[in-house]
């Protein structure tokens, strides 16, 4: 991810929106999610791509292509637009939906893997391969 998009020593969780948007959903969105956030008491980054066209293109590889926000990010992988962070909040499921449930690997802190097992070295790789978690792009 560039720097300038997700400095070092930032949050993990990102929501990318703008900051010059007149369209009364994208606003009312757009707030209920910080509220849903700082609620939860989760930490984050607004990214404006209205003002970086680096964040602008990075998120819109990330989520495929759909322009539509808020969309919420964490250690830099889309995870969800506002209808699905609403209805997880319904469910209490925020965290596990963002992928907060666990903190995120250290790679430039290996030291611990030179114990493990074949198995359970197998094991992080598929976890490592597997696709991450998204939903379906909102409608406009």
């Amino acid at each position: 991810m560039p720097s300038d998009i997700r400095p070092d020593g930032s949050t993990r969780v990102q929501v990318y929106g703008s900051s010059v948007s007149g369209n009364r959903k994208y606003k009312t969105e757009f707030n209920k999610l910080i509220q849903f956030l700082q609620v939860e008491e989760i930490p984050f980054e607004f990214v404006d791509i209205a003002s970086n066209e680096e964040a602008k293109s990075y998120m819109k590889r990330k989520s495929k292509g759909n322009m539509v926000t808020p969309q919420v990010y964490c250690d830099g992988e889309f995870k969800a637009m506002f209808k699905e962070v609403a209805e997880a909040v319904e469910a209490f499921e925020l965290r596990e939906l963002i992928g907060l449930e666990d903190e995120p690997l250290d790679l430039d802190d290996l030291s611990g893997l030179d114990g493990l097992t074949e198995e359970e070295l197998a094991r992080l790789n598929a976890e490592l391969d597997a696709p991450t978690k998204t939903s379906s792009p909102a409608a406009a």
